[in-house]
This record gives C-alpha cells, sequence and structure tokens, in this order.
C-alpha cells in the first residue's frame, strides 16, 4: 500500500502517528483515519501547514473559547470580554470548573455594588472564514480524509483505494491540492453561521460531517462546526455515501 497522498511506501515505521480527520483542538474525537493509510510525514504536513493556519485565525480561536475546548496541551482559550466597564479575560480552569475574571479592585466593588446584568464580548463575524484560501485547503483536507475512511470501509484490498482515487481525475487533484497546495487553486465553498447557537453551552456533539446530494450531478461536503456551517462544492462520480450526514 502507498500514501495515497504522496504515493511513498507505506511501512509499520512511518505510520505510527494517528491522524484526526478534524483537528483534537475542534473538539473531535469520533472522526479518526484509520491507521496505514496515509504517512506519519504527510500527517505532519497537514497539520502544521493546513490545520494551524486554520485554527490560528481569530474567529475560530474565539469560538474554541466559546465552545470551552482545550487545544493539544491542555490549555483553554480566554475569551475578551467588558464587564463593569472594565476589558478584561474570561479564564477557564479545569480543574475547578469555574470562569475566572481578571477584574481591578474598582471593577470588583463595582462588581458587588451593582452586579451587571450583561457582559459584552466579541461580536461573532465569519467574514475571515470566506473566499480564503486557507479555508479551502483545510476543508478540502478534511473531505479527503473522511472520503479515504469511506473507501477503506467499501474495500477489503488496500490497493483498491489508491486506483478508485486515481481513476477520478477530480478527485486525484483534490487529494494533490490538499498535500502540495497551489494558490493558482482554489476549491468553492460557502460558509453559513447559525444565528441559533448560545456560547458555553459544552455541547457534546461539536463537529458532524457527510456528503449532502444537491441535485443529479453535484453534492457538497458538509462540515458543521460549532456556529459555522462549511459547504464545500465538487462533482464526483460513484459518490459512495450521498445522503449520509
Amino acid at each position: 500500500m502507498y500514501c495515497v497522498y504522496c504515493n511513498c511506501l507505506l511501512t509499520n515505521d512511518n505510520t505510527k502517528s494517528v491522524e484526526h480527520i478534524i483537528p483534537e483542538s475542534l473538539g473531535n474525537k469520533e472522526y479518526i483515519l484509520a491507521r496505514g493509510l496515509i504517512c506519519d510525514k504527510c500527517n505532519n504536513y497537514f497539520a502544521r501547514e493546513i490545520e494551524k493556519p486554520f485554527l490560528e485565525k481569530d474567529i475560530i480561536k474565539l469560538l474554541r473559547g466559546y465552545e470551552i475546548l482545550p487545544n493539544k496541551r491542555n490549555k483553554f482559550q480566554n475569551v475578551s470580554i467588558m464587564i463593569c466597564g472594565e476589558n478584561t479575560l474570561l479564564e477557564y480552569d479545569k480543574k475547578s470548573n469555574a470562569f475566572y475574571l481578571g477584574l481591578t479592585s474598582n471593577g470588583i466593588q463595582k462588581f458587588i455594588n451593582h452586579p451587571p446584568k450583561s457582559v459584552f464580548t466579541l461580536k461573532i463575524d465569519i467574514t475571515t472564514l470566506k473566499q480564503s484560501y486557507s479555508v479551502s485547503r483545510f476543508l478540502c483536507k478534511v473531505f479527503t480524509e473522511y472520503f479515504l475512511n469511506i473507501l477503506n470501509r467499501k474495500y477489503k484490498r488496500k490497493g483498491c483505494i489508491l486506483r478508485a482515487i486515481n481513476n477520478d481525475k477530480q478527485l486525484r487533484d483534490i487529494f494533490d491540492f490538499v498535500r502540495f497546495g497551489s494558490q493558482k487553486q482554489f476549491y468553492e465553498y460557502e460558509v453559513l453561521q447559525d444565528h441559533n447557537w448560545l456560547p458555553f453551552q459544552r455541547d457534546s456533539i461539536i463537529a458532524k460531517i457527510g456528503f449532502i446530494q444537491r441535485d443529479a450531478d453535484v453534492s457538497y461536503f458538509l462540515l458543521k462546526w460549532s456556529c459555522v456551517e462549511f459547504r464545500l462544492f465538487f462533482k464526483i462520480e460513484n459518490n459512495p455515501n450521498p445522503a449520509n450526514t
């Protein structure tokens, strides 16, 4: 079996790392790529060159704070808020399962004398997630790994997986785009916001992915995370799971 991204021969020595289809920092514990399908070099490349730029977007950091999600170092994202006329940070402490505010003595006195009925936080603005090269590539990465897992369940022989990908030009192009990138290439997607979503709810289901059939020829790949929904549009033959979400 060869790596479907870089075509290197896969061995026990270069397939040791675990690849999360959606990064752990986004709360994913369910979608994990089966071992022995891609090499560790590609795995590390995806984390560094594709996932990191997406995770470092300000809106993603903000939503990770609202979702109370730790990173790989088990650190939580602080949330900027305004309370009692002061700008401060809302910090979550896992050990005590509590939030802490960094108020001055004057702010604390105001809080005690006149408990605020509301606080102000940063507005959720998904503008920076639209028409973004890094977002498009991130979505393609999630799509190809999810699709790869489906093929792995479909075919008993791993060699059939690589042939199935190579026999579909668009699929092969997307896999190459994920691994090697190209500023001249861009896969269309749209992003929507769920305005009924509320922060700090700690929903056990953070992410949801699958394929949706839009019409006879075009499907889209759905990634719903937190209060945002991404739809990556594509056209492939023999969609293995067109209606599963």
